[in-house]
């Protein structure tokens, strides 16, 4: 199933936290292309009280259940993805960019090699990346070339 990428972002923002609930739940109300294009997907996230944390919780775990099946992709791979893209176009910056991805290879997601956790860590330390930019860039688009088998 294809759905376009700006709604996709919004529910991996949406589901890793990048998007405050208020603002998910007004772009969910105003937007009505995922009404047409994924209507379970879009009940499901309907159905949902967002001042109930408990809730938004449990409606997270059946989104990242039923993104897997309507998309094809984990929503792990797509947000790693996404992270790739924006490092290599320079988008988000380089040391925050590999501080997302070691916590995501850090949480279980061990098609991210370690190398971006050891990149985190000395970016930390020398509090710079100059040194590392063009390898992690490398790197980037080596694993973003990897992760579109998926």
């Amino acid at each position: 199933m294809t759905i376009d990428h700006s709604t996709k972002n919004k529910l991996i923002d949406f589901y890793y936290n990048d998007l405050s609930i208020n603002d998910f739940e007004k772009w969910l109300y105003e937007n009505d292309y995922l009404e047409k294009f994924d209507e379970q997907i879009y009940m499901l996230l309907i159905d949902i009280n967002y001042k109930d944390k408990e809730e938004v919780n449990i409606g997270k775990r059946k989104l990242k259940d039923l993104y897997k099946i309507h998309y094809d992709v984990p929503i792990e791979i797509d947000k790693t993805r996404l992270i790739l893209n924006k490092i290599i176009t320079g988008e988000l910056a380089i040391d925050n960019g590999c501080r997302i991805l070691a916590d995501l290879c850090a949480n279980g997601n061990s098609f991210i090699p370690i190398v971006f956790e050891g990149y985190s860590s000395e970016i930390e330390r020398l509090g710079d990346y100059s040194f590392y930019k063009d390898r992690i860039i490398k790197d980037a688009k080596k694993l973003l070339e990897e992760l579109s088998s998926f």
